[in-house]
């Protein structure tokens, strides 16, 4: 039942976020011989679809907030069976120098101007821009103007929004916020590195 499931769920993730996924998959330390149990790779795709359809209007979502910083949590784990989150960042902080572990990152600009650090590049974003963070690759953001512009953030697979979620939960209960930075970053995957 182990290996079925293990299959359902890889096979779930291909499907779902198909090029992510599949490098995701590659990645594996397992034989392919797990999934025989599906004839085509379709068939699996719709064995992990148990997610509804929904919509959010402009400004819906679940609430954060901490340091200052208002997001929406547009799409998590539980509204996407793990494939991927979205986040929109209302008033986005200006994140440094970091890595995640866990998730592939990317970033869509709505509003104002940014830049964004990704490896050796430095990408200058404005609206309708998109940048690409793969795992691993340390990346960072800053706005041109302070406390200007807005953007979404998509993880997959999902769960990196539960970050955002225990930032914010330490925050409204009074506990120490470098501490609550350190466990957050312990618990979701996050390398804080030096500029």
């Amino acid at each position: 039942m182990l290996k079925i499931l293990k299959c359902r769920l890889l096979a779930g993730l291909a499907g779902a976020v198909d090029h992510l996924g599949r490098r995701w998959l590659a990645e594996q330390p397992f034989s392919g011989e797990l999934c025989d149990i599906y004839p085509s790779l379709e068939e699996g795709r719709n064995a992990m679809r148990t997610v509804a359809g929904y919509k959010l209007e402009a400004g819906e979502g679940e609430r954060l907030h901490f340091s200052g910083a208002d997001f929406l949590v547009k799409a998590s784990a539980d509204t996407t069976g793990g494939a991927f989150s979205i986040v929109e960042e209302i008033d986005p902080l200006d994140t440094p120098l970091h890595s995640h572990t866990n998730e592939d990152e990317l970033f869509y600009v709505i509003e104002g101007e940014h830049v964004f650090r990704c490896g050796d590049q430095e990408f200058h974003v404005g609206p309708g821009g998109t940048v690409f963070a793969p795992r691993g690759v340390p990346h960072a953001h800053r706005r041109i103007v302070s406390r200007t512009g807005r953007f979404l953030t998509m993880t997959s697979p999902a769960g990196f929004e539960g970050f955002f979620r225990d930032l914010s939960q330490a925050e409204a209960s009074g506990s120490s916020m470098p501490e609550a930075y350190a466990a957050a970053a312990r618990k979701y995957g996050i390398k804080w590195l030096n500029p």
